[in-house]
């Protein structure tokens, strides 16, 4: 990390604490205007802000490219803004699929989710913050660290409108602290990408080219194109249509799609592509829930009209039939797919043919693999989904089961390791390190791709933490945080010059202190030096009185600072007690119960569920006719969507190219039937609400019969659903409790602030001055105008802004830590 940047960082905030400040700002007026809230209120007041913000519907284009209107990125604060490449800026609402209310989209880990508009173009990006915390000072800007070795652009995969950006930040977290940054990017007619109307395949490839000039700040370090599920298949389209690439060094394709009929047409590609679909629905080597991995986003509500016609459009661009070079002039490529993948069964012949035999490509097929949370070294079959299973370890047979045991539970020392794989009794590719025991086995494989195509290892980096980290970070990914940064005033008494002596005084005084107190030790302390030893005494206790008092009280006024002082206390007290609410147990205490009982909620439910096909009664089997019903309706609508979605297609492709306005100008039908399919989705979800309901009514009140084998007896399912019942209303008890104790905190606060603004203005302002902040008036300044007298001075007001940056944000954790608790949406990668 580049951690010259953040001394200039500090500097540009000093001045806040220059008695400027302090005269141009009307504390008490700011005080009067600011209600102090909590975690809920804040939630409430970000979702406020975005209540017209049109949420994306995927089915019908004109109403899209409305939406695309109110998803405009916002400006923050000037200092927040140095951080930002141009044309890019803060996303100004929560996104679908949000971890918890509140926020962008995720809390933890290194993404940060912005908004970009470059060359016409707009789409919603994922980020790294330790490459974006580099940027302040720097004249260009790039979200590239200056230590990175390379750069990823990630590519998600499509048709689902769940998918995002954000499906790359765990590659991003891998890969950050093995010296690669990653970038990605919502697709066009995904997430809250881009709702313009492509002109080519080709053009759509540019359009990335662009992105990664813009968002590297024109980098000149290696840069990996990679993707998955579609965004593999853009990886793929990129490496064949621009050879000997000039802007990317590699592509990584994983789980991308087949050519099923290289230099056909798009109508017998499709027939291929359909025939090898129907041959998999009960082809045994794909995982169960995927061999119609179409029908199974369908079920989850994730399928979308736009969203699948954009993948349609952009596979009219696969052409697999082999150059004259062999593959000689593409770059180097990479392509992982699983064995059970249903794109891989009945296309391996194209795959051989069409990726393994090319030159500069290694393809890389996996064979059965242990889960990633896999403790029994079970394998499984991997398909479409390749990122959840870790390096294939093998034993030789006298290894103990319980030394496997270690082994998959992740429990065995480097050392042990080392030993059975020197000894042969362990073996696992050689590429991979004892390190990468606990990494998904796909992005261990990108890393050391990345490193022999650049022909150097990736060094490892660390990457140091700075007290305003916490702050930015958390303003850019925080909604709620955005607002308690605007609102939440803090109290800061600040050191005039005379007050800035008192430490180096004391400091006088407690060196000659010193040596009078060994002079007393031994006895040889005269009349005059012990008296002078007292005075020293008596001066320091006086000193640090001020100091520990913020300045002096003058007399007048020391009966009514004493009072104030008492009522301090009771607050103090009352605060720290923690018990707010009706409930006598502690926060700390709720909170862990809180978990407990999601814990137990979790486990209730997969009881319930794991026996749910073979629970019936007679609601339950009208409740499944209804389902069947939508489900059926929902699916013969899709099959409508995919074949008048074709034929609208195959009429507009003319050469690689598509005529103007190719979403906007869908055909009456067409758009009919996006419309149509969107309300039978709708009414399917709605099915399987109304018949979960049903459900845990039937098992609670012990109205169902099991048709079936089940490892539970029918008590254990019926008292399962009770205890999921009497889980959900305990959980709901402690969230309320929470949001009542983050009330009545606030209230506490607002007025301990307003005790301390009082007291504050009968101290005398020889020593220390009154001032209050707000994170976004910190944040808010411009660089320019912030400079030191002197480097001690700036040093000096540094550490005093850190002091203060500190304190809110303990305020903050203090808020947010009983905010009331949401699960956001359960996502996949696809």
């Amino acid at each position: 990390m580049n951690t010259s940047n953040w001394p200039k960082f500090f500097l540009a905030l000093v001045i806040l604490f220059s008695p400027q400040f302090a005269r141009s700002t009307d504390c008490e007026s700011m005080f009067k205007s600011t209600i102090r809230s909590s975690a809920g209120d804040y939630i409430r007041m970000a979702q406020g802000r975005a209540a017209d913000v049109k949420p994306p519907q995927f089915a019908n284009p004109k109403y899209e490219q409305k939406a695309q209107a109110t998803w405009t990125g916002v400006e923050g604060p000037r200092l927040i803004q140095d951080f930002l490449v141009p044309g890019t800026s803060l996303i100004s609402h929560t996104l679908k699929g949000a971890n918890e209310p509140g926020i962008v989209k995720t809390t933890t880990g290194n993404m940060i989710h912005l908004r970009a508009e470059i060359a016409g173009e707009s789409t919603n990006i994922g980020v790294s913050y330790n490459a974006l915390k580099e940027n302040f000072g720097r004249k260009v800007k790039s979200y590239v660290r200056e230590s990175a070795e390379a750069v990823v652009l990630f590519i998600h995969g499509g048709g689902s409108n769940t998918t995002g950006h954000h499906v790359a930040a765990n590659i991003m977290d891998f890969l950050n602290t093995r010296s690669v940054d990653v970038i990605s990017i919502d697709l066009k007619w995904h997430g809250e990408g881009s709702r313009n109307s492509p002109e080519s395949v080709r053009q759509e490839l540019e359009i990335l080219r662009q992105y990664v000039r813009v968002l590297t700040g024109n980098t000149k370090k290696p840069i990996f194109l990679v993707g998955h599920s579609m965004g593999g298949v853009v990886a793929d389209l990129y490496m064949r249509h621009f050879p000997k690439d000039d802007l990317f060094t590699g592509v990584v394709s994983l789980s991308t799609v087949a050519d099923a009929a290289p230099g056909q047409s798009l109508a017998i590609k499709r027939q291929r592509e359909a025939s090898v679909e129907r041959q998999n629905q009960s082809n045994e080597m794909i995982p169960a829930d995927e061999r119609n991995l179409g029908a199974m986003l369908a079920r989850q509500g994730k399928i979308s009209p736009t969203c699948g016609f954009y993948c349609d459009l952009m596979m009219t661009g696969v052409d697999w039939t082999i150059p004259g070079h062999q593959g000689a002039e593409y770059i180097p490529a990479l392509y992982v797919i699983g064995r059970g993948d249903a794109l891989y069964q009945g296309n391996e012949a194209a795959f051989t043919a069409g990726v393994e035999r090319l030159k500069n490509v290694e393809f890389v097929v996996f064979e059965q693999r242990r889960d990633i949370k896999a403790k029994d070294g079970q394998k499984m079959t991997i398909g479409h989904l390749i990122f959840d299973h870790k390096p294939l370890v093998e034993f030789s047979a006298d290894v103990p089961l319980e030394m496997q045991q270690k082994v998959f539970e992740g429990k065995i020392e480097k050392a042990e390791f080392e030993k059975l794989r020197a000894d042969g009794r362990l073996s696992m590719d050689p590429q991979f390190t004892f390190e990468d025991l606990k990494s998904p086995e796909v992005y261990a494989r990108i890393r050391n791709f990345i490193s022999r195509v650049v022909g150097r290892p990736l060094p490892k980096i660390e990457s140091s933490r700075d007290p305003l980290d916490d702050v930015v970070q958390e303003y850019l990914k925080n909604l709620a945080f955005r607002e308690f940064a605007k609102s939440h005033v803090y109290l800061h008494m600040r050191a005039t010059p005379k007050g800035a002596e008192l430490g180096q005084v004391i400091a006088k005084n407690s060196k000659a202190m010193a040596v009078l107190q060994g002079l007393e030790k031994k006895g040889t302390l005269s009349a005059e030096q012990k008296t002078e030893l007292l005075e020293l005494r008596a001066r320091n206790l006086e000193l640090l009185a001020i100091m520990a008092n913020k300045g002096t009280v003058l007399p007048k006024n020391l009966e009514a600072v004493k009072a104030m002082q008492a009522e301090l206390d009771v607050i103090r007290s009352k605060m720290v007690d923690q018990t707010l609410g009706q409930m006598p147990q502690t926060t700390t205490a709720l909170k862990l119960e809180a978990d407990k009982v999601r814990q137990g909620i979790n486990q209730q439910r997969k009881i319930v569920s794991e026996a749910e096909l073979l629970l019936t009664s007679d609601a339950l089997k009208i409740a499944r006719v209804e389902i069947d019903a939508a489900y059926d309706r929902m699916m013969a609508q899709d099959g409508l969507v995919r074949d008048v979605s074709g034929e609208y297609l195959l009429k507009n492709s003319v050469n690689g190219r598509f005529p103007p306005g190719l979403f906007e100008n869908l055909p009456t039908n067409v758009r009919e039937a996006y419309e149509r399919y969107t309300e039978l989705s709708a009414a399917y979800q709605k099915a399987l609400q109304k018949f979960e309901s049903k459900l845990m009514d039937e098992v609670t009140t012990a109205r169902v019969v099991l048709t079936g084998s089940s490892s539970r007896s029918l008590d254990e399912i019926v008292h399962a659903g009770r205890e999921l019942k009497r889980l959900n209303d305990q959980l709901r008890s402690i969230q309320v409790e929470l949001e009542l104790r983050s009330q009545n905190r606030a209230r506490l606060w607002s007025q301990l602030f307003e005790l301390q603004m009082r007291m504050a203005s009968l101290v005398d302002p020889g020593y220390f001055v009154p001032e209050v902040y707000t994170i976004e008036t910190l944040l808010s300044k411009k660089p320019e105008d912030f400079k030191g007298n002197t480097p001690e001075e700036s040093a000096a007001k540094r550490k005093e802004l850190s002091s203060v940056l500190q304190k809110i944000w303990s305020d903050w954790n203090s808020v947010w830590s009983e905010r009331p608790q949401g699960t956001g949406d359960s996502e996949g990668i696809y």
